[in-house]
């Protein structure tokens, strides 16, 4: 917990890796197993700030003790000789280390692309709890990228607890309660969940499967560079979804699969209309995006007495967007009708105003999530 008052973006700590392990395309083994292994040889799983961090193995069920004895064997086969000296008991080692590597260590990821660089042991920041609506975030240092940086999401008063997601803030509630269960071994119980658990469930709707195809053949098309067709495709399959509340936050997993269908299709067809210069199309449909995030994530919302507090990076980007959209829709307009009376030149000036706002308040936005060095949205080019 924080002994003071902290402001949303302020940086809560920075910790380097007790053990890392880089990411390399061409290993035989998993990135887990690696890290597991340098600690091994090294000895340091035996480390007293190791040994103090959380293994679950105790409460892992039959099928999944004896996975993670497999995995233990395969561990082993890949140390060298001289690791017999560790005695007998390196067996068990293996397997509590391999535990704890699952159980506390981070992906390390780039701060601008996101790419995966590795996976590390950060002993500081295991032992912060989670919530799916948590006070801080993580992510690394631009120049050092092995620097971990813990950033305050929003602020915090004497006494508040510093917490993180271990899962994708912006799952919904069945998902994020199932990678919790799988990987950590606990039901979540935080307030968000408690909340989110209690909704009444709205009617039953299926996956339409008309529109699930629609959307698949347009991805496929916007991958392939045909973005004409990719668009005529997403619009038929927007055309093809089951009349339903466009934003849900009921719990019941068919919602729940026709909300991500939704979203994509309104990712896809964005993305397909700009690439056409459709942006009367594109503005719809990224304009329907944002809602949904709102409506899904309600701990997205923007404080207007902080330069942002959305926690959720997606979110930004698309009102970044979204933002993008508008400002082009305007230049769209003064490009082919020039000279307008005054009424039609104050409502462009108006909306340009808001558009450049909102884009502002997505970048502060970012910079909160990445810090303000990110240089994300040139990497992006958005």
């Amino acid at each position: 917990m924080v002994s003071r008052a902290v402001a949303a973006g302020e940086v809560l700590f920075r910790e380097d890796p007790f053990s890392l392990v880089y990411y390399d395309p061409n290993g035989k083994i998993g990135l887990d197993l690696s890290l597991a292994a340098e600690l091994l040889i090294s000895g340091q799983d035996m480390h007293p700030q190791i040994t103090a961090l959380h293994t679950n193995i105790g409460i892992l069920s039959s099928e999944d003790k004896t996975d993670l004895a497999l995995d233990s064997k395969v561990l082993l086969s890949q140390l060298d000789a001289s690791t017999s000296l560790l005695g007998p008991t390196l067996p068990i080692r293996a397997m509590n280390i391999l535990a704890r590597v699952r159980v506390n260590a981070l992906t390390i990821v780039g701060c601008c692309d996101g790419r995966r660089r590795g996976l590390g042991i950060y002993c500081a920041a295991a032992m912060m709890n989670h919530d799916c609506d948590p006070s801080a975030g993580v992510w690394f240092d631009g120049e050092n990228e092995s620097l971990l940086v813990v950033r305050a999401l929003r602020p915090l008063e004497p006494g508040d607890v510093v917490t993180i997601a271990y899962v994708e803030r912006s799952f919904p509630y069945l998902k994020r309660q199932s990678l919790l269960s799988r990987n950590f071994q606990f039901d979540c119980r935080c307030f968000r969940c408690v909340a989110e658990s209690s909704h009444e469930p709205d009617k039953q709707v299926t996956l339409n499967s008309e529109a699930a195809e629609l959307c698949t053949q347009g991805m496929n098309a916007y991958c392939s560079g045909r973005c004409e067709e990719a668009l005529e495709l997403m619009l038929q399959a927007e055309g093809a979804l089951p009349e339903a509340p466009e934003h849900t936050t009921s719990c019941t997993q068919a919602s729940e699969s026709l909300s991500e269908l939704r979203r994509q299709i309104w990712r896809y067809l964005a993305n397909a209309a700009v690439a056409q210069r459709d942006f009367t199309t594109a503005e719809s449909a990224l304009a329907s995006l944002a809602e949904s995030n709102a409506a899904l994530f309600p701990y997205h919302q923007h404080n207007e007495n902080l330069p942002a507090s959305s926690p959720h990076l997606d979110s930004a980007l698309t009102e970044a967007d979204l933002a993008h959209v508008r400002l082009a829709i305007i230049e769209e307009e003064e490009k082919h009708a020039p000279r307008v009376c005054a009424e039609t030149l104050n409502r462009r000036v108006h909306r340009r105003k808001e558009a450049t706002q909102l884009l502002q308040r997505a970048e502060s936005a970012v910079e909160l999530l990445c810090g303000k060095s990110s240089g994300l949205f040139t990497q992006m080019g958005r």
